[in-house]
């Protein structure tokens, strides 16, 4: 009466809603309740058969990867072509393909649809640092453990623009995202190694020995050092292809002494930077033969110290 609610305790041992109340007026009641809550439920949910009924033929088949590159590359076409060209639209594209790039059947097809020219060659010559960064990006994508797609990029001039970059370009962030891309493009590709000394490659990255950062010093490193023992754990495949002897090829550009630079350059900036020394270490041990008797053995005696 006076407007508070009241509780019912259910008593557990005669809970069960069905069983007969004994008095007619209240289990009519229970009932018309029972029947408009099914109603309700009825009208809230609809069949299986309702609902493929509604759809029709609305398509609601996930899009294939092969379909989201297709139009990934209309999208880019259609930017590229407008007077005033967004950047963030291309960035957004590149990223998207980058993600897509990493499987290994979209890499076969996104060479096939011609994306290194259409895409990253063109997106290289970018005066936008980012959309450059963000090229590179999907180069190394592509090419990480892809062996067509570094076959395809060997045979489009992919080196030749990487080293042109590492050759030209000031920004830091551009050429070591460069050294990425050609990491994965010549890790565990002889012909592609070949093609780079051939090319000048050393060369292009004996230059940037002499000015670079120690980061991308050590990464240029650990580039060079992994292709090294690639070469000293398949010797027979190596000389079979009559490949290049990149040991004597560092070793006349005189990476011994490099080495010894950046050990030093490492121990006076960070002694505590145990990865960092670790890397040069393993680098200087890998062309020991070659050039032993030209480390700093002072130096290297006084770390073991």
């Amino acid at each position: 009466q006076d407007g508070s609610k009241s509780f019912v305790v259910v008593n557990e041992e005669s809970k069960d809603d069905t069983e007969p109340t004994g008095l007619p007026e209240v289990e009519s009641l229970v009932k018309e309740i029972k029947d408009k809550k099914a109603e309700n439920v009825a009208k809230k949910f609809r069949t299986l058969e309702e609902i493929k009924r509604d759809l029709g033929d609305l398509a609601i088949t996930p899009k294939t990867d092969g379909e989201i590159l297709q139009e990934l590359f209309t999208k880019y076409e259609d930017e590229i072509t407008k007077k005033h060209i967004d950047e963030d639209v291309i960035m957004e594209i590149l990223k998207e393909l980058s993600y897509l790039g990493n499987q290994i059947d979209n890499g076969y097809d996104f060479c096939k649809m011609n994306g290194f020219k259409k895409i990253i060659y063109k997106e290289l010559n970018s005066t936008n640092t980012l959309i450059k960064e963000h090229a590179l990006r999907l180069f190394s994508a592509l090419a990480q453990n892809n062996p067509k797609v570094k076959i395809h990029i060997l045979e489009t001039g992919g080196l030749t623009n990487l080293l042109r970059i590492l050759n030209l370009h000031e920004s830091p962030l551009i050429k070591y995202s460069a050294v990425t891309a050609l990491s994965a493009t010549l890790r565990t590709f002889p012909y592609a190694q070949n093609s780079f000394i051939e090319t000048g490659g050393l060369s292009v990255v004996t230059e940037l020995m002499k000015a670079s950062s120690i980061k991308l010093k050590l990464k240029l490193v650990t580039l060079l050092d992994d292709l090294v023992i690639e070469r000293q754990k398949d010797t027979s495949n190596f000389e079979k292809h009559k490949l290049i002897d990149l040991e004597e090829a560092l070793y006349k550009l005189s990476w011994c002494q490099y080495l010894n630079d950046i050990l030093q350059d490492l121990l006076t900036v960070d002694l505590h930077d145990h990865d960092s020394i670790e890397k040069c270490m393993v680098a200087m041990k890998s062309i020991s033969k070659k050039c032993g008797k030209l480390y700093n053995i002072k130096l290297i005696f006084n770390l073991h110290v």
